[in-house]
């Protein structure tokens, strides 16, 4: 793998729809309780993982914001904030590799809204990063627009202190597919 930056891992991906049904309804409508099956389903994924002797980093995020370019940043993404300690985990097992990294895309949609979990595989130590998200709005929308046309979202993982560690998916198409 190329280093462009010690933070950044290009990545390969394969896609599952495997996440719950889009009938799945709460007390407060169906968001808030596929939000809760994704991390529900996050903690399964590690478990097994975890079984299978592999170390996964679970992703709690705080806030999630889609990015797109404006006169200030041609910067572009998902803007994702955890936990410090969760931070800390993600650097230390992104940091200095010289190996690229599988994913799998595990998506459900419900109205316009996307939820999804992205796990970042390294097969060669067996560890795994595992990061929900969610998307709605125009701005989700103009988002995935531009990611399919550059073939690559950035996905930005950050703490409120410190400096983001970029992770890419490289087939954004796969998260609009049905």
């Amino acid at each position: 793998m190329s280093k462009q930056n010690p933070n950044t891992v290009l990545v390969t991906q394969r896609s599952e729809n495997t996440m719950t049904s889009s009938t799945d309804s709460g007390a407060n409508g169906p968001g808030p309780a596929l939000w809760k099956r994704v991390l529900d389903d996050m903690e399964a994924t590690a478990d097994e993982y975890k079984q299978e002797g592999w170390t996964a980093v679970m992703l709690h995020p705080g806030s999630v914001q889609p990015l797109l370019p404006s006169e200030a940043s041609q910067k572009y993404g998902i803007d994702i904030v955890v936990p410090v300690s969760e931070y800390e985990e993600t650097r230390k097992v992104v940091s200095d590799r010289d190996d690229e990294a599988q994913i799998e895309v595990l998506c459900n949609r419900y109205s316009e809204t996307l939820f999804s979990m992205l796990v970042y595989r390294f097969e060669s130590d067996q560890q795994a990063i595992l990061c929900p998200f969610y998307l709605s709005g125009q701005d989700s929308i103009d988002l995935l627009e531009l990611a399919i046309n550059e073939e690559c979202l950035p996905v930005y993982i950050r703490s409120l202190s410190e400096t983001p560690i970029k992770v890419s998916l490289d087939d954004p198409e796969v998260l609009v597919q049905e």
